[in-house]
C-alpha cells in the first residue's frame, strides 16, 4: 500500500509517500508512481530510438555560457536537480554552466550534420547521435562546461581534468550519471565524455551506477 503524506524541508511543507509493503492492495498511485521514476530510466542510444517524447515536460533555462546552443532549456525534474549540483559546484569553487542541454528536433538534426560535415562522418558517429537517438531530446542529458578567470572551457581542455574528477565523484548526489565513462565505449557505443551528465530520477540509483562503475544500459540489463 502506498499513502500520500506531508512532510517539511527546509521550512517548505512538500508532498512525499510512504509506502507500506506488507499491506498488498492495487493502487493508482503506486503505479503513477513506478512508471513516473522508470521514465527517468529511458535508455536512448544506437540501438534505442526515443518513443514518448510527450513523457517530459520541458521547463525554461537560461545558461550563461555566451556560445550555448539555443536556451539550453531542461526536463522538469532535471532543471531542479541541476540547480541544486550547479551551487554546490560553486559552493566548491567551480562556475559550471550548461553547454548543451534540450534540443528540440530540429537543433539536434542540425548539430549532427554540422559535425558531420566538419569533422566527418567517423568522428559525428562517434560523438553525436542521430535524429531521434540523443538524450538531449528528453531533457535528461547535460553537457557541462566551465568559467574560471572569465574563460569558458570545454570539452577535453587539460585545465578540467580536476572539475572532471570532482564531478564524477559527487554528480551523483544528485541524481546525475557520467553517462559515457571511460572504458565503456563498446558497449555505450560513443568516446568517453566527462562532460555529458544524465539525470536518472533517483539518488539511490545514481549512486549505485557510479558506484559499480557501469553504464545505465549495464544497469537497466542487471536490473530488469
Amino acid at each position: 500500500m502506498i499513502e500520500a503524506v506531508e512532510y517539511k524541508e527546509n521550512g517548505s511543507l512538500l508532498l512525499g509517500v510512504q509506502f507500506h509493503p506488507e499491506i498488498e492492495e492495487e493502487n493508482p498511485l503506486f503505479d503513477w508512481l513506478v512508471s513516473s521514476t522508470k521514465k527517468y530510466l529511458t535508455l536512448v542510444n544506437r540501438e534505442n530510438p526515443i518513443k514518448y517524447y510527450e513523457n517530459y515536460k520541458i521547463v525554461p533555462y537560461k545558461s550563461k555560457y555566451p556560445k550555448c546552443q539555443r536556451d539550453s532549456n531542461l526536463e522538469e525534474n532535471t532543471a531542479i536537480a541541476w540547480k541544486k549540483l550547479q551551487n554546490f559546484l560553486k559552493e566548491n569553487g567551480y562556475n559550471a554552466e550548461i553547454e548543451s542541454a534540450y534540443r528540440p528536433k530540429g537543433l539536434q538534426e542540425e548539430i549532427y550534420n554540422q559535425i558531420k560535415s566538419d569533422e566527418g562522418t567517423d568522428y559525428a558517429e562517434v560523438y553525436v547521435a542521430k535524429l531521434g537517438y540523443s538524450e538531449h531530446e528528453l531533457g535528461l542529458a547535460i553537457d557541462v562546461c566551465l568559467q574560471k578567470n572569465e574563460l569558458w572551457l570545454c570539452g577535453f581542455e587539460e585545465e578540467l581534468s580536476p572539475f572532471y574528477t570532482f564531478l564524477e565523484e559527487h554528480c551523483s548526489n544528485f541524481g546525475f550519471i557520467i553517462r559515457y565513462p571511460k572504458g565503456k565505449e563498446q558497449i555505450t557505443k560513443y568516446n568517453y565524455e566527462p562532460w555529458h551528465i544524465r539525470y536518472v530520477g533517483s539518488i539511490e540509483i545514481a549512486k549505485e551506477i557510479m558506484a559499480k562503475h557501469v553504464t545505465l544500459e549495464e544497469y537497466l540489463c542487471e536490473k530488469y
